[in-house]
């Protein structure tokens, strides 16, 4: 997982295309390398995971297409096929560990790759560099320093190997703190557009550190915002009627009024206030066994005017595909969305000790069972610091997302990804290694939240599947995965 991980950042950060310039890398990566990973997640889940077959023909395939970048990494021409000769190199950075920075966008995008290497490496390095920079309108320079080799690619590629030679002679070069294999540093404000997220909305710098404890990853780092955050919690009201065994994971947010309000698509319902406290859960048995509730004044209000809005913005959300129809059931003041495949949301209002909330559920179900235990709801009251926080078993949630992601070509412009592809099958074999997972984010000051995770392999069900079918799709044509939907039907003319 870990090389699944840097891979998709090497992509994602090569490839995206940025509407404006960003302050800063877009990117960092400093990975220990396999070889120091494995002494320092010796029995953990993560190395588990990687030792499955699965794992040894995705990390194949990544690799592969990974050395294919060749050409937009260092401004080789289009037609360059320098896969070959880099395909080796891969492998060794993946071995040995390194640094990998990427800023800038399009013409002026910038790579830095750096790594240490055993003498017997260092030199086909350096004659595979050699012979990439002779090709027509490279624009490579690479360059040594101590136990580092460095090569840069695109704009300033010999200012970039400059500054980082001499910051390695003067005893700076990057450093990972004890026990951490794996340092990442993102750009959230710069990367949203590309990664589909409301652009309207403050996001952060993200600078994490992954390292094992027992069995587990554990993922720790900061939160940091340009601008000071108007972040504003309310004491906790968890609506613990609703919530019920067999629970498989839970999720509660607080203070997140003004960033709800800044995102075009609730602003598009046209209510008057945001929610400030948001809670999720999800249930075994099946995977669209999920709901939601959102803290509201006037909720039994709040569902009525969302009878009016909530279609078109929901039509929009799914690529504006208008499937299915809503109906509104004025006296129990409840909206249905039915017609979708496999499901019927449910949207309504309803009272509990902790005030009103607008209650949604994925697939109707009765609020029955065995109530939630108390150490769940402990995780999040009398925590006034607490901005974020889940919980869940991972191994389910990763089915049950793969379930979801299959559904939702249906009626959406989301794509299928076949089950054969490599991150499909992974994903499938190392779910029963998958024990719980568990984030939280905290709040320290206007501009900074803290940020720490412990669970199997540092990942959530979610993210993992949007990591294995990024790289699943990765190289394949635009239009593969999407489904092929029939036409509208005429109207009957009257």
């Amino acid at each position: 997982m870990a090389w699944a991980m840097a891979a998709g950042a090497v992509w994602f950060a090569v490839n995206v295309q940025l509407t404006q310039a960003a302050e800063g890398p877009l990117a960092q990566v400093h990975f220990a390398g396999a070889q120091a990973l494995q002494k320092m997640a010796a029995g953990s889940r993560l190395l588990k995971a990687e030792a499955l077959p699965a794992a040894r023909q995705w990390e194949e395939d990544v690799a592969a297409k990974v050395a294919r970048l060749g050409p937009a990494v260092f401004n080789l021409g289009v037609s360059t096929n320098a896969a070959p000769q880099l395909r080796p190199l891969v492998s060794d950075w993946w071995q040995y560990g390194g640094w990998l920075e990427v800023r800038g966008q399009a013409v002026q995008r910038q790579t830095v790759v750096a790594t240490r290497l055993p003498p017997e490496r260092r030199g086909v390095w350096k004659q595979t560099l050699d012979s990439l920079k002779s090709s027509a309108g490279a624009q490579l320079v690479y360059g040594e320093e101590g136990t580092w080799l460095v090569a840069a690619g695109g704009a300033d590629a010999a200012g970039a190997v400059k500054r980082w030679t001499a910051q390695v002679k003067s005893g700076k070069a990057p450093a990972l703190a004890q026990d951490v294999w794996l340092q990442a540093r993102f750009n959230g404000g710069a990367l949203a557009p590309a990664l589909g997220l409301p652009v309207e909305a403050e996001w952060p710098e993200a600078d994490l550190e992954f390292s094992t404890k027992g069995e587990d990853v554990r993922v720790q780092g900061t939160l940091q915002f340009a601008r000071a955050v108007a972040w504003k919690p309310e004491a906790w009201r968890i609506p613990r009627p609703l919530i019920h065994e067999p629970l498989v994971s839970f999720t509660a947010a607080n203070g997140v009024a003004p960033w709800l309000s800044k995102t075009r698509w609730f602003q598009g319902l046209e209510l008057k206030t945001a929610p400030n406290q948001v809670y999720g859960w999800s249930q075994s048995g099946m995977p669209l066994l999920v709901q939601a509730a959102a803290r509201m004044d006037e909720a039994t209000n709040t569902v009525t005017r969302l009878a009016n809005k909530l279609p078109a913005v929901a039509y929009q959300l799914i690529g504006g595909n208008k499937v299915g129809d809503f109906f509104w059931v004025s006296n129990r003041a409840e909206l249905l969305w039915q017609g979708l495949p496999l499901m019927s949301p449910l949207l309504k209002a309803t009272r509990t000790a902790e005030g009103e909330f607008v209650w949604v559920q994925m697939f109707p179900a009765p609020a029955v069972g065995t109530n939630a235990p108390p150490e769940l709801f402990a995780q999040v009251s009398n925590r006034p610091n607490l901005v974020y926080y889940s919980w869940e078993i991972t191994e389910q949630r990763v089915n049950s997302w793969r379930q979801w992601f299959q559904l939702l070509p249906l009626f959406s412009e989301v794509r299928q990804v076949p089950a054969n592809l490599p991150g499909q099958a992974w994903l499938q074999a190392a779910a029963p290694l998958l024990g719980n997972t568990v984030t939280e984010i905290t709040f320290v000051s206007p501009q900074k939240m803290n940020f720490v995770r412990r669970g199997p392999v540092g990942l959530t069900g979610f993210e993992l599947n949007l990591l294995a079918r990024a790289l699943d799709l990765w190289g394949q044509p635009a239009d593969f995965g999407k489904l092929q939907k029939p036409p509208p039907k005429a109207p009957v003319p009257k």
